[in-house]
């Protein structure tokens, strides 16, 4: 094997490899990566698109794909469409930009216009492979894996009525984001099955920041009426709502039950413990870098694309 292999990283053994290292580390030799791509005209680049940053959930499976990829000698570049569609149009044009070798986007957060789905076809006509995570209307021609968001809300309330509540009510993000929306369905159906209604005045969505989540909360547990447990479609929202729960001098459970969703490392932590919905977050990240690598590494195309829901898990803790 030549040296040029070697340094190459190539995983074959052989007598000089040992020695060809040990004089590159010592002449401080770096590998030129761009003359390489040049070379076989791969980046090694993955684009990869979430809708928020600062949501704990979006930074595990970011961390996630950053270890799984980064084992198989692959880099992330990150965008972040904060839920619109103009900035989802912009990232996927930066990743073109970069000449990355695939891209995993979720486009759950907004509307999935002609001009994204004209991006995301040219990217398969360039032989760059396109997973999309999340829920999604559309019946779109790329590998899709999503979470079963109606069964994961309908296991909450089965275990609330167990618990003896009969009035509930949901604190959500925006109604336009599809995981929202089919967490909000699952929530309908499943009071309608256990024979409760969805109070209207008891069903709050709106944008997801702290400050409105924080005023939603306060409306829903000041009210005349309220309900006796919150479902709240993430952690994060349900963490708001436990605070403002407490600055209303209620106890939590016995005066108001409240759940999350995603299980954040914070949601163990919290005093109650938060019951909520746990996402198969490693199996979920495997499965989408073993489809990227499928198309990445195959001697020819592979026209079968893979469309894989997911079942989650319901964590039961104090907070119910």
């Amino acid at each position: 094997m030549t040296a040029a292999r070697i340094l190459a990283g190539s995983s074959r053994r052989s007598k000089n490899r040992d020695r060809v290292l040990d004089c590159a580390k010592k002449l401080g030799y770096v590998r030129n990566q761009n003359a390489a791509n040049l070379r076989t005209g791969r980046s090694r680049i993955i684009g990869i698109m979430v809708p928020f940053i600062d949501n704990p959930f979006y930074t595990k499976f970011l961390q996630e794909m950053h270890n799984a990829l980064a084992a198989r000698q692959y880099q992330c570049l990150i965008g972040c469409s904060f839920g619109e569609s103009a900035s989802m149009q912009a990232t996927i044009n930066l990743f073109g930009t970069y000449n990355v070798d695939g891209l995993v986007l979720d486009i759950s957060e907004g509307a999935m216009t002609g001009e994204i789905e004209k991006q995301l076809k040219q990217a398969r006509q360039r032989s760059r492979p396109v997973v999309i995570t999340g829920a999604q209307q559309h019946d779109i021609p790329h590998d899709h894996l999503y979470l079963d968001n109606k069964r994961a809300i309908a296991k909450v309330i089965r275990h609330l009525v167990s618990r003896g509540h009969r009035s509930i009510g949901f604190l959500g993000g925006l109604a336009d984001n599809l995981n929202i929306k089919n967490r909000l369905e699952g929530f309908s159906t499943a009071l309608e099955k256990a024979g409760l209604p969805a109070e209207p005045a008891w069903i709050s969505q709106g944008n997801p920041s702290l400050d409105s989540v924080a005023q939603r909360a306060h409306q829903l547990l000041r009210a005349k009426s309220r309900p006796t447990a919150i479902v709240c479609t993430s952690d994060m929202i349900a963490m708001v709502a436990i605070k403002a729960a407490l600055e209303n001098g209620l106890r939590i459970p016995q005066d108001i039950a409240i759940t999350g969703f995603d299980d954040i490392a914070q949601a163990s932590l919290l005093n109650p413990g938060l019951t909520t919905v746990r996402q198969p977050l490693k199996a979920m990240v495997s499965d989408i870098v073993t489809l990227l690598l499928r198309h990445l590494e195959a001697e020819s195309d592979i026209p079968t694309l893979q469309k894989q829901q997911y079942e989650a898990e319901l964590v039961i803790r104090e907070s119910t």
